[in-house]
């Protein structure tokens, strides 16, 4: 949803981008085609650091915090389109940027 720079009043409308529309599309696949190995544990531990204070270990219901994030309750880099995605290599060596300079 996007209400951004618009008068006071104007009603809410869901994004016409190509972007948005792609993201639509990968949530209604992957909704319409469940891993039927969900490998993910229920519950996952992960450490959390609030207020700059010392780390906490945290127990989360990964589905129910799917769900307050808004997130697909299926995990897309674990399976589907990204599943098999290797990032490219790093370069040996550092190259400077000239392009982004100021002068």
């Amino acid at each position: 949803m996007t209400q951004a720079r618009q008068p006071a009043g104007t009603a809410v409308a869901v994004p016409e981008t190509t972007t948005f529309r792609q993201m639509q599309h990968l949530d209604a696949v992957g909704a319409a085609n469940p891993p039927e190995d969900r490998d993910e544990a229920v519950f996952q531990t992960i450490p959390v650091r609030m207020n700059g204070s010392t780390e906490v270990q945290l127990t989360f219901n990964v589905q129910g915090l799917r769900a307050i994030l808004g997130l697909p309750s299926h995990n897309a880099m674990g399976s589907g389109i990204f599943s098999a995605f290797v990032p490219p290599p790093e370069p040996e060596e550092d190259i400077e940027d000239v392009d982004h300079q100021e002068d």
